[in-house]
């Protein structure tokens, strides 16, 4: 796309083989004189002029690109060139030729259109305003396809700074009316508070006397739809206190209720203003107590001080006088999440109990509305008290201190799975590239703390990024770019360009968080098939997607009935024993309207998983929890998870742990890193097998580096070595019982042609005896195995040597080792190699590799090895 100074220059070179007659003429004259002021005067003056006035509206189009317009005139440019673009076909022959030496001519007009639509996008970017956004997407569509690209970032990029930031009721309303698909693609914690930020905007600009014109605007609007608005318009439009007292205690059941006794509370002062109170009856009087009884309990909540005994019992006494008002209900929620908060357990229990026989359901007579709270409080107390009557575990969520920051806010963290790095998103921190970039903390195993994050600078660009997702061997993530899935390898030099998804997963209207399975072979998402309108619960359900053996993504399936429902399920995270899915709902009834619950795979197809489990009073709240972002580490006792505020836009890290009927079992993490000869990384597969079967499990890549993470799963001890067959099958024993977090294992390769040509032996570290025995154990058949196939074929001589530690006289050791030998040298000769092909030879403790001084080093030492010599 040509920038807007080369287009300038372009047409400067024009004019200097031109001399400057008549109106429009003298206009380009001053531009070339660079006199912009006088060139659009004159310009302006030939607008009328039938023929003239063609170049005159190009040339004003000029001045506009020329000049540092704002963004309406620039508008205004592009509206003139268009109008002398559609007048230049009519123009006669000599008329455009006198105009061409000027730069008139069709093939100027796309690269000029291009440039005022650039110079516009560019003042829409810097400016984040959603109404410059409307005028440029209303007024200079259509957008070239060079340019497309472009408009849509900058879309993104403002809706989404609109939905965190903007509180004026103009630009709340164009998220609602002209971004809504894009609003809750690229920030899927806000679309659940729209409703109310449309209406408390346009009060704040306009009171509460002009509600009558938000409910003509915004018929669909719950406020609109409630059936005694008109009431409430009423009542709160009169400078009375009698008719709001009327409207609360005659309409209880309305959903306006609250918002009824929150303008009462101002209209009165907290009740210490009351005007004509001799005037009111007795039962507008009781009316009024009852609030101001209400008032002062949510002045105590308020506080955050936990309610004592007298209290918790005037809350009670409040409740049985005032239900089943709407206030009294939403009064009731506000206080159990307080008891909640604050661990109040028995006061908490005893305040449902007693509250379930005080709200039934009913649907109001004459009411038309079909608004859960009608028919669904009681669902709500059957299912909610069982959950707050379970015991606690005591869990408890602490801040990830080091990670924080006051200004910015952090979010949506992937944690590797041997857990030495921990990648998150962030906006408003130093440093930043874009509006969501992602950072990277490593984690300090000595000091157990996560150290200062740094930028991930190949991850990180103008666009907005966040990380969701990492395979368990930490080469490949998954991550959000603009509101799309992409997956980014890890190369040599660090992260390699994130690609996207292919477009059966990327063309939903709506796509939630994602999560890989531990070998990235499944991804699992939440996605809307059917975007609704504004004001209507779009169904979004959870997909699962397989990558086949040629890497293609298979077209995406429902997860299935048992956990996807007719409402909404969204931010998965499956565990990495690739079984235990964690996922937000409000199909599956708990204490919210959105919980987090847990479901186990029951098969392979994925598509059947066991009844949803709710993770209970610790984890969940009486509000929305769908805005958590989970990542735990694969011991299962860490839970890292983001939680943010939706109208500061600023969310923090923080850990904590997981209810014990819903934490998965644990699962140990090896951590290596494969080393050539030269003591190099060395990238190259790995075979994980289980030690007692020899089975092949799984195949491992390790990180470019050499670095490897395995997962030991079950609690089985397993055994890996290079899958390469020009490396020696040297291998190493998992035993999950035994691995330490943080402990890095170095596994040395030895290549065969190493062995042969410079006699460097090999070790069979599978090679497994009893103690003060020479009787091979079982698990040492599948390591030994492996060397028959891979010496049947060749004509090699070989070598066994046996080794010992210490422990116990030089000649009973000498001994043992030469036993040793003979019983691996007798194994391959069982399964067909030559007797004359072999040796064997046994050197007690003579050659030790390491100090006999502890049982670490003499493991070490009692060894079995193998060498190679061409024949």
């Amino acid at each position: 796309m040509p920038t807007k100074k080369a287009f300038l220059l372009f047409l400067f070179s024009i004019f200097f083989s031109f001399t400057a007659t008549g109106q429009a003429e003298r206009g380009f004259a001053y531009l070339k004189q660079n006199e912009p002021e006088k060139a659009e005067q004159a310009f302006r003056n030939s607008l009328a002029h039938p023929t003239d006035g063609v170049a005159a509206r190009f040339g004003m189009a000029w001045c506009y690109l020329q000049q540092d317009h704002s963004f309406r005139q620039l508008c205004e440019g592009l509206a003139f060139l268009r109008e002398s673009r559609r007048r230049f076909p009519a123009l006669d022959a000599n008329t455009k030729a006198r105009y061409q030496p000027y730069g008139l001519s069709p093939a100027a007009y796309p690269d000029m259109e291009k440039a005022l639509q650039a110079a516009a996008l560019h003042r829409v970017n810097n400016s984040r305003s959603v109404a410059q956004l409307d005028s440029l997407l209303q007024l200079m569509s259509p957008f070239p396809e060079d340019l497309e690209k472009e408009v849509q970032n900058t879309r993104r990029a403002v809706v989404q700074h609109a939905a965190h930031y903007a509180e004026d009721y103009a630009s709340i309303r164009s998220l609602a009316e002209n971004h809504y698909g894009l609003v809750i693609q690229a920030n899927y914690r806000y679309p659940s508070q729209l409703e109310e930020k449309l209406l408390n905007s346009f009060v704040k600009e306009n009171g509460l006397y002009a509600l009558s014109e938000f409910k003509e605007s915004h018929p669909g609007h719950p406020f609109s739809r409630d059936c005694w608005v008109d009431q409430f318009i009423s009542a709160i439009n009169s400078k009375a206190l009698r008719p709001l007292l009327h409207f609360l205690s005659d309409y209880p059941h309305s959903t306006l209720d609250v918002l009824a006794d929150v303008v009462l509370r101002a209209k009165t002062g907290n009740g210490a203003n009351i005007p004509q109170a001799h005037l009111l009856t007795a039962a507008e009087k009781q009316q009024l107590e009852s609030c101001k009884a209400g008032w002062k309990l949510q002045a105590a909540l308020e506080s955050k001080e936990p309610f004592g005994p007298a209290l918790q019992q005037e809350l009670l006494s409040h409740i049985q006088k005032s239900a089943p008002a709407s206030r009294t209900y939403f009064l009731m929620k506000k206080a159990l999440q307080a008891y909640l908060d604050n661990r109040q357990w028995e006061p908490a229990t005893a305040l449902v109990k007693f509250s379930q026989p005080l709200f039934p359901d009913v649907r109001p007579k004459g009411c038309g509305a079909r608004f859960s709270y009608f028919v669904e409080k009681q669902l709500w107390f059957r299912v909610a008290i069982p959950i707050i009557e379970r015991a606690a575990d005591g869990i408890y969520r602490m801040p990830l201190a080091a990670l924080n920051t006051p200004e910015g806010s952090e979010y949506s963290p992937a944690v590797s799975a041997d857990g030495s790095e921990l990648y998150f998103a962030a906006t408003g921190r130093e440093g930043q590239v874009g509006g969501e970039d992602i950072f990277l903390s490593r984690y300090d195993f000595r000091n157990k703390s996560w150290g200062p994050p740094q930028l991930a600078e190949s991850l990180s660009t103008a666009a907005d990024e966040v990380p969701l997702s990492m395979t368990s061997d930490g080469n490949h993530l998954l991550l959000f770019r603009n509101g799309q899935l992409h997956l980014a390898a890890l190369g040599r030099e660090g992260w390699e360009k994130p690609q996207p998804l292919p477009d059966n997963i990327n063309a939903f209207p709506w796509l939630g968080r994602a999560t890989l399975s531990s070998d990235g072979q499944v991804i699992i998402f939440a996605a809307i098939k059917d975007l609704q309108k504004v004001y209507s619960e779009s169904d979004i359900d959870l997909y699962f997607s397989r990558k086949g053996p040629s890497g293609q993504w298979a077209p995406p399936q429902p997860l299935g009935p048992d956990v996807n429902t007719f409402e909404q399920e969204r931010s998965p995270f499956l565990f990495h024993d690739n079984e235990t899915l964690y996922f937000s709902s409000n199909g599956h009834k708990g204490l919210g309207g959105m919980d987090v619950f847990y479901s186990k795979r029951l098969d392979d197809s994925w598509q059947y998983w066991s009844v949803p489990q709710n993770l209970g009073k610790e984890v969940n709240t009486l509000d929305d929890d769908w805005g958590f972002q989970y990542s735990m580490s694969p011991a299962g006792n860490t839970v890292y998870l983001s939680a943010e505020n939706l109208y500061s836009n600023l969310g923090d890290l923080f850990f904590t742990g997981l209810p014990k009927h819903a934490t998965p079992a644990p699962i140990a993490v090896y951590r290596g890193r494969l080393m050539n000869p030269s003591g190099e990384g060395l990238q190259s597969p790995l075979l994980v097998t289980d030690l007692e079967s020899g089975e092949v499990i799984e195949e491992v890549m390790p990180r470019p580096d050499g670095s490897v993470s395995i997962l030991a799963r079950g609690g089985k001890k397993l055994s890996v070595y290079p899958k390469d067959q020009s490396l020696f099958p040297v291998s190493r024993i998992i035993d999950p019982s035994t691995t330490t977090p943080g402990t890095v294992d170095t596994i040395h390769t030895v290549p065969i042609a190493l062995m042969l040509e410079e006699g460097v032996s090999a070790p069979l570290n599978n090679i497994l005896f009893d103690f003060d025995k020479a009787v091979l154990k079982p698990r040492s058949i599948p390591e030994l195995l492996r060397v028959y196939e891979l010496v049947k074929d060749e004509r090699w001589l070989i070598r066994i040597e046996g080794h010992t530690d210490n422990v116990g006289a030089a000649a009973y050791n000498q001994k043992l080792s030469e036993q040793r030998a003979a019983a691996v040298l007798q194994f391959l000769a069982g399964q067909g190699i030559s007797p004359s092909r072999m040796s064997a030879e046994g050197f007690g403790d003579t050659q030790p590799l390491a100090s006999n001084a502890d049982e670490a080093g003499r493991a070490k030492n009692r060894r079995v090895v193998i060498r190679f010599e061409r024949k």
